[in-house]
């Protein structure tokens, strides 16, 4: 939109909606939000749940990245003038120092924020790629292309939310090492419907450099035949069966890191007594990875 669609203010015309008349006192407009605007207005951020700081960030990557949209989810004021919804996005505009345009609404009465981020689904960037994309993911395709992203990011699994540019680009560079990875093997591993997104991703990132012996290694993990008392994919194999139940992102870290030990154990044709969480083996493939995928864009 250029200056001659905005009045002095900076308010933009809603010239495509004819929607239900809002309560009496409760105005909506699109308006163009400064960073500096922004800050001024979370001043006011006084009925509000804590803020998320991942999810500023994701949003504030979206921002300088221009890849913002206009909906009908913006900003909320009450009647109180206190802020009832859009905090992360301010914070968002702030951290990214971009002006964006987004809707308002003032006016709305408190008993307004019972239904404000309740009762619904947030649409992930799952749903997202399902919608427009036409790509459908089941939950263990999602999170093995999650784990993929993190290490490609050099980010620990948690520290930072999957947005749908970051699914995108997970999909576009690793889809045919990770569908390679799960065709690999043709067995399913006996005590899980499927090998951990951790160890998933992690192979699909070890794909890129060593393609024939991961499928070696993911068949050597789902079936665990003929394998010696100290081989990699057998200590692999061992830890994922003694792991406790329901780990969170620490335990799936460790698992990630783990599976680079022992597949670099693997290539080397080392045997593992103990299995040591490794950096330097993470490091070593996803720096090949990287050297890959930047060759096929």
């Amino acid at each position: 939109m250029n200056a001659a669609t905005k009045n002095k203010t900076g308010v933009l015309p809603l010239t495509a909606r004819k929607a239900v008349a809002p309560a009496v006192g409760v105005t909506r407009s699109v308006m163009l939000v400064t960073p500096a605007l922004a800050a001024e207005w979370l001043k006011s951020n006084t009925r509000n749940r804590q803020i998320r700081h991942s999810v500023v960030a994701a949003l504030a990557e979206i921002i300088r990245k221009g890849g913002w949209h206009t909906t009908h989810q913006g900003i909320a004021f009450g009647e109180d003038g206190a802020l009832y919804d859009g905090q992360h996005r301010l914070h968002a505009i702030v951290e990214a120092g971009v002006a964006v345009s987004i809707e308002v609404t003032r006016g709305l009465p408190l008993s307004a924020v019972d239904a404000i981020d309740t009762g619904g689904s947030v649409r992930a960037a799952r749903d997202v790629v399902a919608i427009t994309d036409g790509v459908k993911l089941s939950y263990t395709q999602n999170a093995t292309y999650s784990v993929v992203a993190f290490l490609m990011d050099a980010s620990e699994i948690g520290t930072r939310r999957m947005t749908v540019d970051r699914l995108r680009a997970a999909i576009r560079d690793h889809g045919a090492a990770a569908e390679a990875v799960w065709g690999a093997g043709g067995v399913k591993f006996h005590t899980f419907r499927a090998l951990p997104a951790s160890v998933t991703g992690s192979l699909v990132v070890a794909w890129h450099s060593e393609p024939a012996r991961v499928r070696e290694f993911v068949k050597m993990l789902r079936t665990g035949e003929n394998l010696g008392a100290f081989h990699p994919a057998l200590m692999l194999r061992n830890y994922m069966i003694d792991r406790p139940s329901g780990a969170g992102c620490g335990m799936q870290n460790a698992l990630m890191l783990r599976t680079f030990a022992a597949f670099d154990a693997f290539v080397r044709g080392d045997s593992l007594k103990v299995l040591k969480a490794s950096e330097g083996a993470r490091d070593k493939y996803v720096a090949a990875a990287k050297r890959d995928t930047a060759k096929a864009s």
